[in-house]
């Protein structure tokens, strides 16, 4: 069960230097585990809601420069941490991106939506 804040969303926006829309999305992405949304359309925020979009950080899994750009583009708008880069084409097996997740700390990848590889449940996953 959360802790719940007085913290409003522009107060998180503020904090971060982004707009409340931008914070409203996060939150609607599923960034902001414990938020709940009250019939008047506020956000009811976790004590931790700083916490928790500030540590997101992630992994770019490409196989074309074009998509390495676009997925770069994606992570920055969304105000993600990039932990590093990985070219399906120089792994030998895809499996590696396991190791790699795990190596760089990456709590979530940015790939196209035709990889296919099971990733531990905690970590999340944005296709484009």
């Amino acid at each position: 069960m959360a802790n719940w804040s007085n913290i409003t969303v522009g107060d998180v926006a503020r904090a971060m230097g982004v707009s409340g829309h931008s914070v409203r999305n996060w939150i609607e992405d599923g960034l902001v585990e414990g938020a709940v949304k009250l019939p008047n359309k506020r956000w009811l925020l976790p004590d931790n809601v700083l916490d928790q979009l500030a540590s997101k950080s992630v992994l770019i899994v490409f196989n074309t420069e074009m998509f390495r750009w676009l997925a770069r583009d994606f992570a920055i708008y969304k105000h993600y941490q990039i932990v590093g880069y990985v070219n399906t084409n120089d792994l030998k097996n895809i499996d590696e991106i396991k190791d790699i997740i795990k190596e760089k700390g990456a709590d979530a990848i940015i790939s196209k939506d035709t990889l296919d590889i099971e990733l531990d449940s905690s970590i999340s996953r944005f296709t484009l």
